[in-house]
């Protein structure tokens, strides 16, 4: 999540996704080390945080889905470390991200 911001009808938050897909040239990521995406059981394959193309929307909210893993119905993989969430901050307004609006 790289922001929050309260409104009358809920949270309205912005996220960066997350890819397995490796980055074109130009693209602003940030790859996600193997300790973190064991940290939040995303496997083995390498990943990247996607920060020029993120998504809006309210949470909590339909476009939440459960994480398998943990047996209840909590979105709610992990933190990310302060210092690689900083990278993507930075990169996020350094790049004048696309936003996606979602369930908006």
């Amino acid at each position: 999540m790289l922001s929050a911001r309260e409104g009358k009808d809920g949270t309205q938050v912005i996220v960066a996704p997350v890819t397995t897909q490796p980055p074109r040239a130009g693209d602003a990521v940030v790859e996600m080390p193997a300790a973190v995406r064991a940290h939040l059981g995303l496997g083995d394959a390498r990943c990247w945080i996607v920060a020029s193309e993120v998504n809006s929307f309210l949470w909590p909210g339909p476009d939440l889905r459960p994480v398998r893993r943990t047996g209840d119905l909590s979105p709610y993989y992990g933190k990310v470390p302060g210092n690689l969430l900083r990278k993507v901050r930075e990169l996020y307004r350094r790049a004048g991200p696309r936003i996606t609006p979602r369930s908006t």
